[in-house]
């Protein structure tokens, strides 16, 4: 199973763990993630865009603010969390490998529909991957209002994937896959993924997040219909990562067929 340009989305579920105050950043995880992505882009010379989630509830960890106007205050912790969430990448990732090198890049779905946005944010991050730096992007919530109340990475992940011309769309959460039942599903085609399916199979979103299952079911889909086939793994095993692109069966696959 040889891939090249991969994007992985990781969930807020997979980068925290739980506290008394507020949820904080798992470096734990993140710190086995950057050694896997560092490892997996050398061993299989693999191109790997992270879309990571965590800014609010990395602000939140880190300050506590008064209440203000309604959404307003989500929007300063994006602000002050993605700093936060960025430095932690970077240490994270120099821990790995003292010359890997993380950039950052905030961008809105409307960005990435508009065709000149469109192909400056393609053009970039080519560009960033040809010189082994890792891409790390997120939802701008702390600007663009329209982000931060109907929008969520899934989404943001799958549309980027398509853009880019990945070969393969990777979302890590924090359970193993997409259940049915008690059963967990290791492979399924989009064309069964209609909206009644999914809202019969799904009844709860994420706790910390934004998304849940049924967002990472639509964005596999979207993704699929374009040819690019997506995992949906436990990202609690950054393992899982490398194992994918063996061609280990885990998780659940989303075929373009």
């Amino acid at each position: 199973m040889k891939r090249n340009t991969i994007v992985c989305k990781i969930g807020t579920a997979v980068l925290t763990r739980k506290s008394k105050k507020a949820d904080k950043l798992d470096l734990n995880v993140l710190n086995d993630l950057a050694e896997e992505i560092s490892k997996t882009m050398e061993d299989f010379k693999a191109k790997i865009v992270l879309v990571s989630s965590g800014a609010i509830g990395s602000g939140k960890a880190k300050i506590q603010l008064n209440s203000g106007p309604e959404n307003t205050v989500d929007q300063a912790y994006a602000s002050v969390g993605q700093s936060v969430l960025m430095s932690k990448y970077q240490d994270a990732f120099n821990a790995a490998d003292p010359k890997r090198t993380v950039a950052q890049l905030l961008l809105t779905s409307a960005e990435l529909q508009r065709t000149k946005e469109e192909k400056y944010a393609e053009n970039l991050i080519n560009y960033l991957l040809d010189n082994k730096i890792v891409p790390i992007v997120n939802a701008n919530d702390a600007i663009d209002l329209s982000e931060l109340l109907k929008s969520d990475n899934d989404n943001l992940a799958q549309e980027l994937a398509i853009q880019i011309r990945a070969n393969l769309l990777i979302l890590l959460t924090n359970v193993e896959g997409f259940y049915e039942g008690d059963d967990l599903i290791s492979q399924i085609s989009y064309t069964q993924l209609d909206e009644d399916y999914i809202k019969k199979h799904i009844k709860t979103k994420s706790h910390s997040g934004r998304g849940g299952m049924d967002s990472k079911l639509l964005a596999a889909r979207k993704a699929a219909e374009k040819g690019i086939p997506t995992y949906i793994v436990n990202g609690k095993d950054p393992g899982n990562l490398s194992a994918i692109i063996r061609g280990e069966a885990i998780g659940t696959k989303i075929t373009t067929k």
